[in-house]
């Protein structure tokens, strides 16, 4: 959904492991001479650099969606994304990067050991 009177566009995932609908709201007064009428498409895949600045928040609403402010820098079409496959392999990486960081901790444990 794009607010035509805040340049806010709106941009929601619901995460298929948890009931947690993401929400980002990205501000793109910035970057207008990039966003195109298929950008603001229900369904259109995008990719986007920003940043959360100071007066970013992280908001939890009682429905469970997590809203997060952006400032955009840069946008354009992520061009047909293979969702699914996209979220398996960031939760992939999630689980191999908590696996290393137990390893660490293990390994930390077993030098003050000796």
């Amino acid at each position: 959904m794009y607010d035509e009177d805040t340049g806010t566009l709106f941009l929601q995932h619901k995460s298929q492991s948890s009931a947690t609908t993401y929400q980002a709201a990205i501000n793109v007064e910035h970057v207008l001479e990039s966003l195109r009428p298929s950008y603001l498409e229900i369904g259109a895949r995008l990719n986007i650099v920003g940043y959360k600045g100071r007066e970013t928040s992280i908001k939890e609403s009682a429905t469970g969606c997590i809203t997060v402010d952006v400032q955009a820098l840069m946008l354009w079409s992520a061009g047909d994304v293979n969702l699914d496959e996209y979220v398996k392999t960031v939760e992939e990486r999630r689980a191999a990067e908590n696996r290393i960081k137990a390893t660490r901790k293990d390994w930390a444990l077993t030098s003050d050991n000796k």
